[in-house]
């Protein structure tokens, strides 16, 4: 190898390890700048134009991004925190000058924030994400919700808007979130998502809705908000609550293996007026899902659906739109029965109270099942 080859060589390997080591700070330049790591404490301010064409690794670190920034993104550019080393990401805008993180043009999509291993110091506060997201890629993804998200804006989402794996009852709140995404799913996630969603949440998806993988949500008190977006449930979702509550004309539309399961092991009063209960698709039929199961734990007597949709359920074992299991006096009144792969109603040991008449309309092997233990 002759010498000027060497010593190209050996410049680009002091560039790559220049770039992977610093902080942008000591960069004079993020016009255009392609990977990089930041490992050490960094603010970006509006000062300078910033595009970036690749990923940012945010490892043991803290990135700040100061009020009235402006991020253009490249194609593969991405923000990615704690991949390796849990890091942090302040984005501080405020009402009148917020951050913006838009694509490099309009044509493209760029990746996302991703926040995998996140300090609780983290911050998204008045920041508008602009063509975040794939079919492959959510526009900002949380392993856990341990900081405060608010006054966010997800526009022109190119798939899923935010994806949350993990929340607790005492997550910090995401407040004042917009999404609007034309082909994907607004949210998606483990059910315990929902613990996070604070007030004024507005989402737009005509062709998605809360996607619900699974999971269990256990609280003294639980509400289900309508969206005006669809809950779309994967597979089982186990609730128990002291109070459970639903909006009118909320929406579930259940998928193959979806389905509630209520009051497994817990005191729960179900409290559901005016809610649908459906499959997920334009051709509903019978046994599209598994159907509402009402647990022993359930107060019948001090628990209720009125006015409800149940339709083209049945298709777990207990063939029943609505199956209760020991569960005495809980009233059922003015809903509709529909298209179940076997009953409208199943009732193991159990009785309900009809304060006003139900209908039933398609159901495979009748309205009505009634058997004990």
């Amino acid at each position: 190898m002759s010498f000027s080859a060497r010593s190209i060589l050996l410049l680009l390997a002091a560039a790559t390890l220049f770039f992977a080591s610093c902080s942008p700070e000591a960069l004079d330049d993020l016009n255009g700048v392609g990977s990089m790591r930041i490992s050490r404490d960094t603010v970006w301010t509006k000062n300078k134009p910033i595009l970036l064409e690749g990923a940012v690794n945010i490892e043991g670190a803290t990135l700040t991004i100061e009020a009235g920034t402006t991020i253009r993104m490249g194609r593969n550019g991405a923000f990615v925190i704690g991949e390796n080393q849990a890091g942090a990401l302040k984005i501080n805008g405020t009402a009148d000058a917020p951050v913006r993180i838009i694509p490099s043009s309009q044509e493209i999509y760029w990746r996302g924030i991703h926040f995998i291993k996140t300090r609780s110091e983290s911050r998204i506060a008045h920041c508008e994400l602009e063509q975040a997201s794939s079919t492959n890629e959510p526009a900002l993804e949380l392993t856990e919700v341990n900081f405060p998200i608010e006054n966010l804006r997800l526009v022109k989402c190119g798939g899923d808007g935010i994806e949350i794996h993990k929340a607790a009852p005492n997550s910090p709140q995401i407040t004042y979130l917009y999404v609007e995404t034309p082909t994907g799913n607004p949210l998606t996630g483990d059910a315990s998502l929902l613990y996070a969603l604070g007030h004024n949440i507005t989402l737009t998806a005509p062709n998605g809705g809360v996607y619900l993988a699974s999971g269990t949500l256990t609280a003294d008190r639980f509400h289900f908000r309508n969206f005006s977006c669809p809950y779309i449930v994967r597979s089982e979702i186990s609730i128990d609550a002291k109070r459970l509550g639903f909006d009118a004309q909320t929406r579930f539309e259940f998928e193959r293996n979806g389905g509630l399961n209520i009051g497994v092991y817990s005191e729960t009063k179900v409290q559901a007026e005016g809610v649908v209960f459906t499959g997920r698709g334009a051709d509903l039929r019978q046994g599209m899902w598994r159907g509402v199961i009402v647990n022993s734990h359930v107060v019948g007597r001090e628990s209720y659906f009125r006015k409800c949709l149940f339709d083209a359920g049945g298709g777990g074992n207990e063939k029943g739109n609505l199956v209760l299991y020991d569960v005495d006096g809980l009233e059922v009144s003015d809903s509709q029965f529909s298209r179940s792969a076997g009953y409208g109603i199943v009732l193991i040991a159990s009785s309900i109270r009809e304060l006003s008449p139900n209908r039933f309309t398609e159901n495979g092997q009748g309205d009505k099942k009634s058997e004990k233990r």
